[in-house]
């Protein structure tokens, strides 16, 4: 059995007297996909949030592979990479100027960091050609090649879908083949459980900031037969 990469233990979040996450608990093992599903407002950005350290939680713990202490956490976070929902990169600049800044400021070689990466992701670019002119596929494939510097273990995704429209699949495509062939392991949030069945391998139902259940997706698939 995989070890744990991600494991969540009685979570709760409130702002004030508003609840967004209440003893929310689970695992994510290592070379899971799992799909973080829920509506919008059912809390699941707050608990990426939380995952990834940008905002602490109001009770509850966080584990990264085995490490819980403040320390152990920071260490363990230089091995996650994050995807948000929209593009990050540095629009008037090239996608090679985006990743030489990031190598710099996380101190990698960027002269073997930038190849690996965009070889990952399939994604030939002009060096002189800014941002702005990609496609909208192109930039998230620049997002996730991003996530990918530094050899991260983990890559979270919040709505990695947003307005793509006709480049949803050809991502989600790149998400399982990344998962099934470098072994990466993933948590993607999404509001539309359809988007991710073809590439997850199980998933967490999350509603109004309370978790319902967690499921094998062959279960799921199972269930959904005629």
């Amino acid at each position: 059995m995989n070890a744990s990469a991600i494991k969540l233990s009685k979570v709760s979040k409130r702002y004030g007297k508003r609840r967004v996450l209440h003893d929310v608990s689970f695992e994510v093992n290592q070379s899971e996909l799992c799909a973080l599903v829920g509506a919008n407002g059912a809390g699941k950005s707050t608990l990426i949030k939380i995952v990834l350290g940008l905002c602490e939680p109001s009770s509850g713990s966080v584990e990264l592979f085995g490490g819980k202490s403040k320390k152990e956490l920071g260490l363990m976070r230089t091995r996650v990479g994050y995807v948000p929902d929209s593009s990050g990169a540095y629009q008037s600049l090239s996608a090679i100027e985006n990743l030489q800044i990031r190598c710099a400021e996380w101190g990698l070689d960027g002269n073997r960091e930038i190849p690996r990466v965009l070889s990952l992701v399939g994604l030939d670019v002009d060096e002189k050609k800014s941002v702005s002119s990609f496609s909208l596929g192109m930039k998230r494939r620049l997002d996730i090649a991003t996530a990918l510097l530094g050899d991260t273990d983990v890559l979270i995704f919040d709505e990695p879908a947003n307005g793509l429209d006709r480049w949803a699949s050809r991502v989600y495509g790149l998400i399982g083949r990344l998962n099934r062939e470098q072994g990466k392991t993933m948590l993607i949030s999404s509001h539309d459980l359809d988007e991710l069945a073809s590439v997850a391998t199980s998933c967490v139902f999350i509603h109004d900031g309370e978790l319902l259940k967690k499921e094998s997706m062959d279960v799921i698939r199972m269930r959904r037969r005629p």
